[in-house]
């Protein structure tokens, strides 16, 4: 280009400065080699890459990968991330930067949607940490390890992970890591429709909120133990766990969970025939919806559609159950839709259209995984009905559920 360090400089360098740098005698401060990649229209990466001091421009570099992986670049990233770890893995002390940079490029795999190389990597950023004894950051990757399983759908391993890090946490004591990893046990519990594991781990995760007075973690945790309480039809205690978590979601300003909470609320005061404050809650989460998460407009919807029906407004039931059901993907959600039709379907006396929705709701119940709650649907189909046949089979796959579990 022609140019000299001096041109290149301009008036930003003393003169000392630049003589010091052209002649080797010091190594260009990181604010240097920015400025000079500005002028000369320069990727500061690629020169960062190979400044004398990783550890300083390390942390840079990382940041150039969240904007490349923000654009949407995440080859650039990827690439970056492999250009980093090799020059890392020819430090003296390797094992923590090349660490980092495996924890780094999990996350940018798995933004990509390639779990496999993701786990491998986070694989491998977890054997590092341990070489380093970095309990924190062991606690870290497993914990993403068990969070990447849960996003493959398998569950029971990423359960069988967390247990892994809870035992990690206790060994090394990182005690103020244990109530999140516990209510994230409860989150997958949930999913698995094991309602009564997800009450324990939620009460024991409770329990070391308080300990750390960490108030948003206690009171989504007590959320959380509503939920599973309502599905087991514990409506009182269910009430019981959730006004404080709702109060506080209020006095925080957590308009997602302030919404969630208010349609379960709603919920709650429905199946206990409060009616007005059913309503009234219900309300409440519609004007909020907008802030929460997308299904949780629907939802709601599905609430009001069940608060009509119990109020025989046959109509309105239904009207509100099948705009939610229009949306709403998740096998459970449906299956309550479902039902709502059907008793839709048995007060308006469509005997056939109500069986044709009470098999729906067991067909979803069973893609959801939870085939007791879809035997007792259909003993309760055979009973309205008087099937006896259907309510011998349902029977009998109840009796099979229970063994099964027994035997667990």
């Amino acid at each position: 280009m022609g140019l000299t360090m001096r041109d290149v400089a301009g008036s930003s360098l003393s003169p000392t400065a630049v003589n010091n740098i052209e002649k080797g005698k010091i190594n260009p401060t990181i604010e240097t080699v920015l400025y000079l990649c500005q002028v000369l229209n320069l990727q500061p990466e690629k020169v960062l890459l190979f400044h004398p001091d990783y550890t300083k421009t390390a942390a840079l570099l990382f940041t150039r990968i969240d904007d490349l992986v923000d654009r949407g670049e995440i080859d650039e990233a990827i690439t970056l991330l492999y250009d980093m770890y090799w020059v890392a893995s020819d430090l003296p002390d390797y094992e923590l930067p090349t660490a980092e940079i495996q924890y780094k490029i999990s996350q940018v795999f798995a933004k990509n949607g390639r779990l496999d190389s993701a786990m491998t990597a986070m694989t491998h950023a977890y054997k590092l940490f341990i070489l380093t004894k970095n309990y924190e950051r062991q606690v870290d990757a497993v914990c993403s390890l068990a969070a990447l399983a849960k996003v493959k759908q398998q569950l029971q391993r990423a359960i069988g992970t967390y247990t892994t890090t809870l035992e990690l946490a206790y060994r090394h004591k990182l005690f103020d890591r244990v109530g999140r990893i516990l209510l994230e046990m409860a989150y997958l519990f949930m999913e698995c429709v094991e309602q009564q594991e997800t009450i324990s781990h939620c009460a024991q995760a409770e329990r070391e909120f308080r300990r750390i007075r960490d108030a948003d973690g206690l009171a989504e945790a007590q959320l959380l133990r509503a939920q599973a309480l309502c599905e087991l039809g514990r409506l009182q205690e269910a009430l019981e766990a959730i006004e404080a978590a709702y109060h506080h979601f209020i006095a925080t300003g957590d308009l997602p969970r302030q919404a969630e909470a208010a349609r379960l609320l709603g919920e709650i005061h429905s199946g206990l025939h409060a009616y007005e404050s059913a309503a009234e809650h219900y309300c409440q989460a519609l004007c909020l919806a907008g802030s929460a998460a997308p299904d949780t407009l629907h939802q709601v919807l599905g609430g009001l559609a069940s608060l009509a029906l119990l109020q025989q407004k046959t109509e309105v039931a239904r009207n509100h159950a099948q705009r939610a059901l229009s949306r709403l993907q998740k096998p459970k959600d449906r299956s309550k839709l479902y039902r709502i039709l059907a008793g839709c379907d048995l007060q308006a006396g469509d005997i056939e259209e109500y069986k044709a929705n009470m098999y729906r709701a067991v067909d979803a119940l069973l893609e959801a995984g939870d085939p007791c709650s879809a035997a007792l649907i259909q003993c309760e189909l055979a009973d309205q009905t008087d099937d006896f046949e259907l309510l011998r089979d349902g029977a009998r796959k109840l009796r099979r559920v229970i063994t099964s579990s027994k035997r667990l």
